[in-house]
């Protein structure tokens, strides 16, 4: 998300809206942000993100919640850019918990329901062409090519 955020800073037309499109089994594996950044982040949220959104320890294993917590801190950075950020969980076994989180802080879903391709691989194609013309047909902004 850091490198999405950099890319479109450094490249992208200012005067445009942004859209990312975060495709995950919903298992964040790369950590770009320090721990003391995440927690001094978490910990200075107020309002109506304040602390439902993210996670604190102990969840799997010791200090989880800086692998979930990054890209949920990125996902309301990105928003407060008013930038939209979609999580879609492509998978059987999706952290539909962790995306429904990330669409909420990313300001695409109000309630919650991140987007969902999962169970037979199968129908995962037509289940994203949903999901991707959910994304286009009924933007917050305009796609062009």
């Amino acid at each position: 998300m850091i490198t999405a955020k950099q890319h479109m800073d450094s490249i992208g037309r200012s005067f445009t809206d942004k859209v990312v499109i975060v495709l995950s089994d919903g298992a964040p594996n790369l950590i770009q942000s320090g721990q003391g950044t995440i927690d001094g982040y978490v910990n200075s949220v107020s309002g109506p993100d304040a602390g439902q959104f993210y996670y604190s320890d102990p969840l799997s294993w010791p200090n989880s919640r800086y692998w979930f917590n990054g890209p949920l801190m990125q996902a309301r950075n990105m928003r407060l850019d008013n930038w939209d950020v979609f999580a879609v969980g492509l998978g059987f076994g999706a952290d539909g918990d962790f995306l429904n989180r990330m669409a909420v802080l990313g300001g695409t879903s109000e309630i919650g329901q991140g987007l969902q391709a999962g169970g037979d691989p199968s129908q995962y194609e037509e289940q994203l062409t949903n999901i991707f013309k959910d994304i286009i047909f009924t933007p917050t902004v305009r796609l062009v090519d």
